[in-house]
């Protein structure tokens, strides 16, 4: 029966101490399970005294226990302050580690009894005063944790400007209120800072920040934040090891590459990156550089590489098509085509048309005020009226010339884009671009009757040849007249007047009159500079 009833009593202990340190922080739930270890020995100590606590068995083993507990929990405080001072929680803006030292065992000691992890106490109490015991704000906090003066009544505290009592009752009241809200360690600061039922409506709302203050809002960040520590440092250090290695390999990469394989310069530079961000996602080595040489990657980079390919291949046959159009045209195409991506679409066409148009304005304004200030510079130079205006429509006539020979020298080179090279010299027997396209060029080299207005192409270059109208479109009247500075001073005059006599009964055909009258005048071109010669030397 008793020690059934010791054991149970044990467990009841042990329960009750389990629910007392629900939410410690390691540090805490360490110095709780020490001191509960001490009491369940010492306990123990007592029953083998027969519960003689004057007994000296008793007392000596109670002394040794006391000793080990005493020892232990300074090794633990030690411990957790030197591991502070590296890196602490890695939870916190601040730890144990950045308190001052008169308050550093303060803030320890409030640690160990509220079980709130001391970085968060100590970061607390850095934003709440920065450490000053003697701090009051403009809302009338006082002390060390600034406690408002009803706060510090409700909780017990005496004397809101002594650090030590404000650092432990600093614990007990966060201590309560992440009880209150189930360990949330936000809602407990919020409560803090403004107050349970401002967290209670904070959390409520769905954490809408807009029901915070804006020092509320920044007042959370401010302590939770985790400050870089050693772990993160060394992360740090290894990640500009490798981004050093890859700037060398990168380096090296484009040496050999540049210039010189694009394909392999481009999958050297993917391979690397993936390594990179393998190994950052701690990927090992190994398995990290097998994965970035893998196929995969491969199969990527040559993706890319079909896909400049044919960005070029866009690109250049929207260049040449460039070739085709005026000035006025590549800028409005060009601009489409940045903004919307094409020159087909309807936007495209429609965002062209206003472009041209505007670019039309710009241009007639830019000649107009070209004109009239050339004018005014031609007055103001002595030019007559007269002179400045015919300068003045000069200059407008030049910039419409310069426009015509714009869109005849963009028609000629927009068959490059359609035909290639070799079709802006198409025009070796003959031929003119027209804004319309291109138009024959006909010959009469040999002769010919030309019937309608058309470009053509005369002369053989083996002697003086005569290219006159036929009146009549039978005969060639020719007179051709001597210089003033000849010999003789006077005019030498040769008439040619051929006949041709056709009747319907003839059966001659609208064909063989042509032969006929074609080779006349080639036999007469031929003969007339012997009778000019001839003409000449009678009238010597």
């Amino acid at each position: 029966m008793a020690a059934g009833g010791a054991a149970y009593a044990d467990a009841i202990a042990k329960s009750k101490f389990d629910q007392r340190t629900i939410g410690f922080s390691p540090t805490a739930q360490s110095a709780a399970s020490i001191n509960e270890d001490a009491r369940v020995k010492d306990l123990n100590a007592l029953r083998d005294a027969g519960n003689n606590a004057a007994s000296e068995a008793y007392l000596k083993a109670a002394q040794s226990i006391e000793q080990v507990r005493v020892t232990e929990l300074q090794t633990l405080q030690s411990r957790t302050i030197l591991d502070a001072g590296t890196n602490g929680s890695g939870r916190y803006s601040k730890s144990l580690a950045d308190a001052p030292a008169q308050y550093r065992d303060a803030y320890y000691q409030s640690s160990l009894a509220s079980g709130v992890n001391a970085d968060l106490l100590v970061s607390q109490g850095f934003r709440e005063s920065g450490f000053n015991p003697t701090a009051v704000s403009s809302a009338g906090a006082r002390g060390i944790a600034q406690f408002m003066p009803d706060t510090a009544r409700g909780i017990g505290l005496t004397n809101s400007f002594d650090p030590i009592q404000s650092i432990m009752k600093q614990g007990e009241l966060m201590a309560q209120l992440l009880k209150q809200f189930n360990g949330n360690e936000t809602l407990a600061l919020v409560g803090y800072n403004a107050g349970p039922k401002t967290a209670e409506r904070y959390r409520d709302s769905g954490f809408d920040p807009s029901v915070l203050r804006k020092e509320t809002r920044d007042y959370i960040p401010a302590i939770t934040t985790a400050r870089p520590g050693a772990e993160q440092m060394v992360k740090t250090y290894q990640d500009l090891d490798r981004e050093q290695e890859n700037a060398s390999k990168n380096l090296e990469n484009l040496r050999n590459n540049y210039g010189k394989n694009g394909q392999a310069l481009a999958l050297n530079e993917a391979q690397q990156a993936e390594y990179t961000r393998l190994i950052s996602q701690g990927v090992p080595p190994l398995q990290a550089a097998a994965m970035a040489g893998g196929e995969l990657t491969k199969k990527i980079v040559e993706l890319g590489q079909s896909a400049k390919m044919v960005q070029f291949a866009s690109d250049n046959q929207f260049n040449r098509e460039q070739l085709g159009r005026s000035a006025s045209d590549q800028n409005a195409y060009a601009q489409a085509r940045s903004r919307i991506g094409d020159t087909t679409s309807p936007e495209a066409q429609r965002m062209i048309a206003d472009i041209r148009e505007t670019n039309d304005l710009i241009d007639a304004k830019n000649s107009a005020s070209s004109a009239l200030s050339g004018f005014a510079q031609d007055l103001a130079h002595g030019a007559t009226a007269a002179q400045a205006a015919a300068s003045a429509l000069g200059r407008l006539a030049d910039s419409v010339l310069n426009k015509v020979i714009d869109s005849l020298v963009s028609s000629a080179f927009g068959s490059v884009a359609k035909g290639g090279l070799g079709s802006l010299f198409g025009f070796a027997d003959g031929g003119i671009m027209t804004s319309n396209g291109p138009l024959p060029l006909h010959s009469y080299a040999t002769g010919g009757i030309a019937n309608s207005p058309q470009l053509a192409l005369f002369g053989e270059g083996r002697g003086p040849e005569a290219f006159v109208p036929l009146p009549d479109g039978k005969r060639i009247p020719v007179a051709m007249s001597q210089p003033a500075n000849m010999n003789a001073g006077g005019s030498v005059s040769v008439t040619h007047s051929p006949q041709y006599n056709v009747t319907p009964a003839s059966g001659v055909t609208p064909e063989q009159l042509a032969a006929v009258v074609d080779r006349n005048n080639r036999d007469f071109a031929n003969r007339l500079p012997a009778l000019i010669k001839e003409a000449s030397r009678r009238r010597a």
